[in-house]
């Protein structure tokens, strides 16, 4: 699976593991790929919303995840 150079796959506190509920969340995160289709984007769009701290997601492991339900109800 290719990377993207504007998320870094492995964050500064790699060492460090918790488990964060954010408010409001929706519960259903999507991968890259599937909030790029649903939002009829290209998939590097959804990286660079990313990295730009525009589009909620999480790290899981080296998997981005992103909470589409949240960004939708910012809009």
């Amino acid at each position: 699976m290719p990377t993207s150079p504007n998320v870094p796959t492995h964050p500064d506190n790699h060492g460090q593991f918790a488990a964060l509920v954010p408010q409001g969340f929706s519960g259903k995160f999507v991968s890259p790929r599937r909030a790029a289709e649903l939002l009829g984007v290209n998939r590097e769009t959804i990286y660079r919303l990313c990295a730009r701290g525009e589009l909620p997601f999480v790290r899981i492991g080296s998997a981005l995840r992103i909470d589409l339900a949240a960004y939708l109800a910012r809009s």
